[in-house]
């Protein structure tokens, strides 16, 4: 106190004296009290604890996950193009080994979309953050939607199971890009076109789905009845067409929340008819909370039998049916070993 009292009285005086033995005592009274304050900052700033690479055990681990991000890590609220919200977020789970999924959801009990991470060799505490990890394309989750939509289009016939297969496939429904990342991760030849109507949907998926496109793996931002009403105008053919868009405002009336109901109309049944090829695939990944399998099977087939000759479902480990059509009954239908095929590639 008693130095800056010493400051002011010099720098008010020094105008009336102006001289040079001021302006030194001034100078130093200065850098004085800049090393006093530097100093006493030095002491009192808390030191940041470099991350560790000590190795842990997965519990280990595990806990210090929790600890530092609780149960879940939301990881981005996006708003999209209706005016709801989707929810980004990393949960994990603890067997014999840490799992980590990361899942898009509108309120934290459905899920749009969610796929493995990838955990990192090193568990310790400079690997806690999850958004450096990568997503896992070349994995399904067994008896999932995801799988039995991919099995479908094999086991149909449609499409031969191989690694260096061109088939042409379209979807319609992006999320989190989990079905064509898996197609393009093991058949890169493949031509898949996706549409999706949102283009937040799109940034979501390339952000935290590690979603990449190219000349054979590609992204129409577009509304998927009217992409599939000018394709088949237009000619075009395709080996399989998947369905997986799904309504996040059904009415509550509305008995089938995917697809969104546009995709069971008969026009677009129609138009889906004729852009088959002669041994193609129409499946659709169905969510009823009040229809059985039997009853979405007998529900649907009476709206596409019109223009598919041969309709069938596969019921999957949750509420998700996958209804599918063909232009004509195939000779037979194959059991593929999906799985088998990926280890064979890996």
């Amino acid at each position: 106190m008693r130095m800056r009292i010493l400051l002011l009285y010099l720098l008010t005086n020094t105008r009336r004296y102006r001289h040079w033995q001021c302006y030194c005592i001034t100078f130093i009274v200065i850098a004085v009290m800049f090393m006093f304050d530097a100093a006493f900052l030095t002491k009192t700033t808390p030191k940041t604890r470099p991350h560790s690479r000590k190795s842990l055990s997965a519990t280990q681990f595990f806990e210090l996950i929790n600890s530092k991000y609780g149960q879940r890590r939301i990881l981005e609220r996006v708003e999209m193009e209706d005016g709801t919200h989707l929810f980004v977020f990393d949960q994990w789970s603890l067997g014999k080994e840490i799992l980590v999924k990361r899942t898009i959801t509108g309120d934290f009990v459905h899920e749009h979309s969610s796929v493995l991470l990838e955990t990192p060799a090193e568990l310790s505490e400079i690997n806690t953050d999850t958004t450096k990890w990568s997503v896992q394309h070349g994995l399904l989750r067994t008896g999932s939607c995801y799988q039995l939509l991919v099995e479908t289009v094999f086991d149909s016939g449609a499409i031969g199971l191989s690694h260096s297969s061109n088939a042409k496939m379209l979807m319609i429904g992006l999320g989190g890009g989990i079905v064509n990342g898996f197609l393009h991760f093991y058949i890169p030849k493949m031509d898949i076109t996706v549409v999706e109507i949102s283009a937040q949907m799109v940034y979501i998926a390339r952000k935290w789905f590690g979603m990449h496109f190219n000349d054979r793996h590609r992204i129409v931002i577009e509304d998927g009845a009217k992409f599939v009403e000018k394709e088949a105008r237009n000619g075009r053919k395709y080996n399989a067409v998947l369905i997986d868009a799904c309504d996040s405002l059904p009415a509550e009336n509305v008995t089938i929340i995917c697809p969104v109901s546009v995709f069971l109309e008969e026009s677009f049944i129609k138009n889906t008819a004729q852009l088959m090829t002669n041994t193609g695939v129409a499946a659709f990944n169905v969510f009823s909370y009040t229809l059985t399998s039997d009853k979405v099977r007998e529900l649907l087939t009476h709206r596409f039998s019109k223009y598919f000759d041969y309709c069938n479902t596969k019921e999957t480990k949750v509420r998700n049916v996958i209804f599918y059509c063909m232009l004509h009954r195939p000779r037979e239908e194959k059991q593929i070993d999906l799985m088998q095929f990926v280890q064979n590639i890996s």
